[in-house]
């Protein structure tokens, strides 16, 4: 069974400057691995996989959260908030603000006077805002990172995600890819949209080969519809609810035998439900259509894109091996 461990990855590398491991408490983060040390009789179950890539840890925690808050922090508090979190910033209403990109412009935020952001706050970060009078929690940026033993099995990932993964309402922002290798499916200043990447290593052991996936939610409306309604609801997040929840939505595969029988039954104005020599076949070529973009890349979303949606929608979480979990879970109902 799966259980939280402690020691360090075998066998992965670490980033430069990253061998000693964090000092601050990691109270927030919730790790995975198989268990140690494996049966002696091992299958495939015994390994961690994700839709049948193998990795050695996943995490789960906060990239990012945003506060308004109506009092002021003192400088005592912003240290010690700084040491249990990796970066802290504070702006004031009424100061300029000079983003990376885009235009400048001044912070109006009324009735409120602070606007906080936190990145990779552990537990005692986020009580502490939790307890605060006069605070309002923004946005969240849900975090997952997978880490690997070599190269190979992030770009599985990245390519599992850049072909399944499909986050609807999306038509009219247009996905964006990253050139050193991940992508958003649409950045929005209110309501939910992923970003995923493979370009740095993981934020809590500085593994290198890291798969870093986040959903940002944006805006109350869309915090609620994560169970966040204020700051006290992120210390009880349920990670891997969140997770599992969002695969089992946004990770689609297209039936290409469906395909051809339901692209056949609009061109004849039937409704045939058997399959025919040759619905694989036109599944097939009608993919290959409509699921390429500009760049010769396939995708589900692009697809839907071009096509739209219909039966031979497939979820992918039911039809590839999932987690250990969930994997050893279905072997036991059978």
């Amino acid at each position: 069974m799966a259980k939280e461990y402690s020691k360090g990855a075998q066998g992965a590398t670490q980033s430069s400057g990253s061998h000693k491991r964090p000092s601050r408490p990691s109270g927030s983060i919730i790790r995975v691995r198989p268990a140690d040390p494996l049966p002696i009789l091992a299958t495939a179950l015994d390994a961690s996989r994700y839709c049948g890539i193998p990795y050695a840890d996943r995490y789960f925690y906060f990239d990012t959260v945003k506060y308004l808050a109506k009092q002021v922090i003192s400088n005592a508090d912003a240290r010690w908030l700084r040491s249990h979190c990796k970066h802290l910033d504070i702006r004031q209403h009424g100061h300029m603000i000079f983003p990376k990109q885009g235009q400048p412009y001044q912070l109006n935020i009324p009735p409120w006077r602070f606007r906080i952001e936190i990145h990779g706050p552990d537990r005692d970060a986020l009580a502490f805002f939790a307890k605060l009078p006069g605070i309002k929690v923004t946005a969240a940026h849900v975090a997952r990172d997978f880490t690997f033993d070599d190269a190979s099995g992030k770009w599985a990932m990245l390519d599992l995600f850049s072909a399944h993964f499909v986050q609807r309402w999306q038509r009219k922002r247009k996905r964006i890819s990253f050139d050193n290798g991940g992508l958003s499916t649409g950045r929005r200043k209110k309501g939910w949209y992923e970003t995923c990447y493979v370009s740095r290593p993981c934020r809590i052991d500085g593994i290198v080969d890291c798969f870093h996936g986040e959903g940002r939610h944006l805006g109350t409306k869309a915090l609620a519809q994560i169970g966040i309604h204020c700051p006290a609801d992120l210390l009880d997040f349920d990670f891997p609810q969140y997770h599992s929840q969002k695969d089992q939505t946004s990770l689609r595969a297209i039936d290409k035998h469906a395909l051809g029988r339901t692209h056949r039954n609009r061109m004849n104005n039937t409704r045939d439900q058997h399959a025919r020599a040759g619905d694989l076949r036109i599944g097939g070529l009608l993919w290959r259509i409509h699921g390429m973009d500009q760049f010769g890349n396939a995708s589900v979303e692009q697809f839907i894109r071009n096509y739209g949606r219909g039966p031979f929608m497939a979820d992918l979480a039911k039809n590839i091996i999932g987690t250990v979990d969930t994997e050893r879970a279905n072997h036991e109902q059978r």
